[in-house]
C-alpha cells in the first residue's frame, strides 16, 4: 500500500519503492483566553524508506530546536506542511489571500481526507471564511516520485483575491549544513548548473516574462555537501508549469530548511468568485540516496511515464534537417527542393522549412507574423510541390511557425489591434520587430487554432516547430476590470495548453517541437505536448556540453534537440572551429539534427555526414530508449562523459568529450554503471571484460593529451556469461 493512515495518531505515511514521506495532523490549543484549537499539518519525515508506519507514532518533539514562543501559535516553531499567510509566520507562505472585508489572515485547519489507491486528498478549511484548500498527493511508487498540487475553492458568497498560490511546501530533515543545486538560464546559455550553501538568506529561483526558463529553470536539488553523481542523499523537484515560476529555498531562524514552489506571485492575482476553484500546477518531488544520476533517472522516468505524447513515447526521434542557420530568409521552392534531394541522400528523415516562408518576411524585423500566408514569390504554387517532392524522397515535411507573435504590418494587427499586449497610455514595446499576441483572450486562442487548421488540413505537414522569440511585456486583459488584470499571466498559459492539447488530439501524427528562443520554455509540462525540445539557439559544441549536463537532470535524451546539430565548423555564436566528428557524436547523445549547407558541401563532406547519420540510426534505440548515466562532469572534470545502456542490457555506449587536454595528459579509467556483474562484455571488438570488472576497475578510454576538441565513442556488447 503506497498510502497509509494511522487513525489514532493521525499520521499519513506515503511510501514509494525506496522512500518514505510522512506527516501528521497536530492538534493544539494555544494557552490564552478564547484561543481556537488548531489542527495543522506537520512534516515528520522525508527520506530513505521506513517500511513500518508505526515507527512514526513515537512521541515527537514538535518544537524545532527546543524553541518555545510562550504559548503563541507560530508556524516557525514547526516544519509545517502547508502554510497560509498570516499569524506569526514570517517565512514564505504557500497561500496568501485577501477576503472581501479586507482581512489578509488565513487560518486553515485540517477538515478531512480521502485516500484512493495512490492518491491522497486532504481538505483544509478556514475557521471563519468560506475557503477550502484540497492538498493533492499522487504517489508514483515505482518511480520514487510524489507529485503535489492544490485546489483552492471558494465555498462562500463573496469574492476572494488570491495573491499567492504555490503548489506545495516541503521540509528537508532538520539539522546540519545543506547545499542547493539550481540552474540559471538566459538566451543562448540555458540550464547552467550552480551549487551553493544554503544560508539564512532566502534563495529565489524565479523566471518571469511569461516563460518558465527565462532567468532560472524551475528545479532544485538539495544535499548535505557529500553527494555526487553516484551516491549521497538528494532531495529534488521541478515545477510542471510553462509560465512565470518561482521556487523559494530558505533556512529560517530555527535552522529549518524548507522549499516552496509554484506559479510566481510577481504581478499575479486571481479573483476567485463564489463556487469557483483555482488549481495549481504539479510540484514534482523526489528523494534518492544514490546521487544525482539516480535523481535525474527518476525524473526522466516520471516524464516518460506521465508527460510524453503517446505517438512518439516509445520510438526513437527522427533525424531532422533544418537549414535555418545556413539560409536564413533566403529560401524559395527550387532552392529547397535541391537541398531536400541532398538531405534525403545522406539519410535525413524530416525536412523542415524554418522562418521566412511567409509574405513580407525577409528579416527578423520585416514583418509577416500574424497572417501566416505563404509567400507566392518564393513558393508560387504554395507548399504542395515542395511537400510532394520531400515525400517522394522518403522524408516527412515540417514547418516553423511562431503563432504567439504579430507584426505591425500584418492584416491581423490592422484588424485587431486590441488583440496585442499593451496599455492604452503606453507605446507598444517591440522586440525583434514583433509584438505579443494576447493569448489570454479566448478569441486569440480560437484564431490561432484556425491558423493551424488551415495549414495542417490543407498541407501534408507532419512536423511543426513552435517558436516564441520574445518575452511577454505589457501584459493585460483589455476588457477586464482593474482588479482582474493580474490574472492575465495564468490565463495566457491555460490557453496555450488548450492549443497544444488541440494539436495533439486533432493531429496526433504531427511531430511537435517546442522552441522558445531556443530553450526558454522547456519545462516538464511543455513535454506533455512536445515530441522534442529545441533546448538552445546556441549550437556551439563546448557551450552545449554544459547545457546538456543541466538538461539531463530532467529531460530524456530522445527529446533533447536544438543545440549540438551537425553544422559547419566555425558557425554558431562563438564561431568556434570544431571537428565534424565532435558535433556529430554530441548530437547523437540526444535527438540528432542537421543544419549544414548541403549545396556547398563537397562529396567527401557529404559522405562523412551520411556516415554519422547511419551511425546515429544504429545507436539511437540505446541512447533514447535505454538508461543514461553521467560518468564525468564538464563542470568538475573539464570533460563530459556519458554512458547509455540499452533497455535489454545488451548494448552499452560511452561518449567522451574533452574540449581541451594538456600535453601528456592521460585520461583515467572510467567505471561503468548498470551492467550485469556476472556477464561478459566485448569492448570495441577489441577485448573482453566482465561487468564486475567494468564497474569496479573500469575501462581505459585510451585518450591522451591530443589538444582541443577530443571526442570518442566506445561501443560495448554483452556476449554472455
Amino acid at each position: 500500500m503506497s498510502i497509509e493512515y494511522l487513525q489514532e495518531e493521525k499520521i499519513f505515511v506515503l511510501q514509494t519503492n525506496s522512500t518514505t514521506y510522512a506527516f501528521s495532523v497536530y492538534e493544539e490549543t494555544p494557552k490564552y483566553e478564547g484561543a481556537t484549537t488548531r489542527r495543522t499539518l506537520r512534516s515528520l519525515y522525508w527520506g530513505r524508506k521506513i517500511s513500518r508506519a508505526e515507527d512514526f507514532s513515537r512521541p515527537f518533539n514538535w518544537y524545532i530546536n527546543g524553541y518555545n514562543d510562550g504559548g503563541k501559535h507560530s508556524h516557525e516553531r514547526y516544519a509545517s506542511e502547508y502554510v497560509g499567510a498570516g499569524g506569526l509566520f514570517y517565512s514564505e507562505p504557500t497561500l496568501k489571500v485577501q477576503f472581501a472585508d479586507g482581512v489578509r489572515d488565513l487560518f486553515l485547519n485540517y477538515k478531512s481526507h480521502e485516500i484512493e489507491k495512490n492518491s491522497l486528498k486532504i481538505t483544509l478549511a478556514d475557521v471563519y471564511y468560506g475557503i477550502e484548500v484540497d492538498l493533492n498527493y499522487t504517489v508514483f511508487e515505482a518511480l520514487d516520485i510524489i507529485a503535489r498540487n492544490c485546489v483552492i475553492r471558494n465555498i462562500g458568497s463573496e469574492e476572494i483575491r488570491i495573491e499567492k498560490a504555490f503548489s506545495a511546501t516541503v521540509n528537508i530533515p532538520y539539522g546540519g549544513k545543506y547545499y542547493l543545486t539550481s540552474m540559471d538560464s538566459k538566451w543562448t546559455y540555458e540550464y547552467d548548473l550552480h551549487r551553493t550553501e544554503i544560508t539564512k538568506a532566502r534563495t529565489v529561483i524565479e523566471s518571469l516574462g511569461g516563460v518558465s526558463n527565462s532567468q532560472n529553470f524551475p528545479y532544485f536539488a538539495i544535499d548535505d555537501g557529500m553527494a555526487n553523481s553516484f551516491c549521497g542523499e538528494i532531495w529534488f523537484g521541478t515545477l510542471a508549469w510553462s509560465g512565470n515560476t518561482k521556487i523559494t529555498v530558505e533556512k529560517d531562524a530555527m535552522e529549518q530548511v524548507r522549499v516552496t514552489g509554484g506559479i510566481s506571485d510577481d504581478d499575479f492575482a486571481w479573483i476567485l468568485k463564489p463556487s469557483n476553484k483555482f488549481t495549481t500546477p504539479d510540484f514534482v518531488l523526489g528523494f534518492t540516496a544514490n546521487g544525482f544520476n539516480a535523481a535525474s533517472q527518476n525524473l526522466q522516468k516520471y516524464v516518460k511515464a506521465t508527460r510524453l505524447p503517446s505517438e512518439w513515447k516509445n520510438k526513437p526521434a527522427p533525424i531532422i534537417y533544418n537549414g535555418w542557420t545556413c539560409f536564413k530568409f533566403d529560401i524559395d521552392e527550387q532552392k529547397l527542393i535541391g537541398v531536400a534531394e541532398k538531405a534525403a541522400k545522406i539519410g535525413a528523415e524530416f525536412f523542415v522549412v524554418d522562418d521566412g516562408w511567409m509574405e513580407n518576411r525577409n528579416s527578423d524585423t520585416s514583418g509577416g507574423l500574424g497572417d501566416w500566408k505563404v509567400d507566392r514569390k518564393k513558393f508560387p504554387n504554395g507548399f504542395a510541390p515542395l511537400i510532394r517532392r520531400v515525400n517522394e524522397l522518403g522524408m516527412k515535411f515540417g514547418l516553423w511557425i511562431e503563432p504567439e507573435m504579430v507584426t505591425r504590418n500584418s492584416d491581423l494587427f490592422k484588424t485587431h489591434p486590441e488583440w496585442v499586449m499593451g496599455f492604452k497610455t503606453r507605446e507598444y514595446e517591440e522586440s525583434r520587430g514583433q509584438l505579443n499576441l494576447n493569448l489570454a483572450i479566448d478569441e486569440v486562442k480560437d484564431y490561432i487554432i484556425g491558423v493551424l487548421d488551415g495549414l495542417l488540413k490543407n498541407n501534408n505537414i507532419e512536423y511543426l516547430k513552435w517558436d516564441m522569440n520574445r518575452y511577454i511585456s505589457q501584459a493585460n486583459l483589455p476588457d477586464a476590470p482593474s482588479g482582474e488584470q493580474r490574472m492575465v499571466w495564468v490565463k495566457y498559459v491555460h490557453n496555450l495548453y488548450e492549443i497544444f492539447k488541440y494539436i495533439r488530439e486533432t493531429y496526433p501524427h504531427v511531430f511537435l517541437e517546442n522552441c522558445a528562443s531556443g530553450g526558454l520554455r522547456a519545462d516538464i509540462e511543455t513535454l506533455k505536448y512536445s515530441d522534442r525540445i529545441n533546448y538552445s539557439d546556441n549550437h556551439d559544441p563546448v557551450d552545449s556540453l554544459y547545457m546538456r549536463e543541466g538538461l539531463s537532470y530532467f529531460c530524456p535524451a530522445g527529446y533533447i534537440g536544438g543545440s549540438g546539430h551537425i553544422s559547419a565548423s566555425g558557425s554558431g555564436f562563438n564561431r568556434r572551429e570544431c571537428p565534424l566528428e565532435f558535433k556529430a557524436l554530441l548530437g547523437m547523445t540526444g535527438s540528432l539534427g542537421l543544419s549544414v549547407n548541403l549545396m556547398n558541401s563537397s562529396k567527401e563532406e557529404l559522405d562523412e555526414i551520411a556516415g554519422y547519420i547511419a551511425l546515429a540510426k544504429e545507436l539511437r534505440d540505446t541512447v533514447q530508449l535505454g538508461k543514461g548515466y553521467q560518468l564525468r562532469s564538464v563542470y568538475k572534470d573539464n570533460c563530459y562523459c556519458r554512458e547509455f545502456v540499452s533497455a535489454d542490457g545488451k548494448e552499452v555506449l560511452v561518449f567522451l568529450f574533452a574540449p581541451q587536454l594538456t600535453f601528456t595528459y592521460c585520461f583515467p579509467s572510467i567505471k561503468l554503471f548498470g551492467l550485469d556483474e556476472k556477464a561478459l562484455y566485448r569492448v570495441d571488438d577489441s577485448y573482453t571484460m566482465s561487468g564486475e570488472g567494468l564497474m569496479n576497475k573500469g575501462l581505459d578510454p585510451k585518450v591522451y593529451g591530443l589538444g582541443n576538441m577530443v571526442c570518442k565513442l566506445i561501443r560495448i556488447r554483452k556476449i554472455g556469461k
